[in-house]
């Protein structure tokens, strides 16, 4: 049987949700990041460069924000 490695977790962390190309990781701070893996030409799997992270936000303002490293957009309410 051939077994691919993916070094990912950090102490604490543990792995809730897999299917054919993502990944979902509850790390130690109760946050989610979900990864996205592509198999390259060789067989091999790639995670992509980008994550997405679900993390606390603000109950009180009743609004969700996505954000990257270059800025930020409130995409609606609830």
């Amino acid at each position: 049987m051939q077994q691919m490695k993916v070094e990912l977790l950090e102490k604490g962390d543990e792995v809730i949700g897999f299917s054919n190309d993502m990944l979902a990781v509850k790390k130690a701070s109760g946050e989610v990041e979900i990864f996205k893996i592509d198999i390259d030409n060789d067989g091999l799997p790639r995670l992509s460069d980008k994550s997405m992270l679900i993390t606390y936000g603000n109950k009180k303002s009743k609004k969700v924000t996505i954000s990257n490293d270059d800025n930020s957009v409130e995409v609606g309410t609830f």
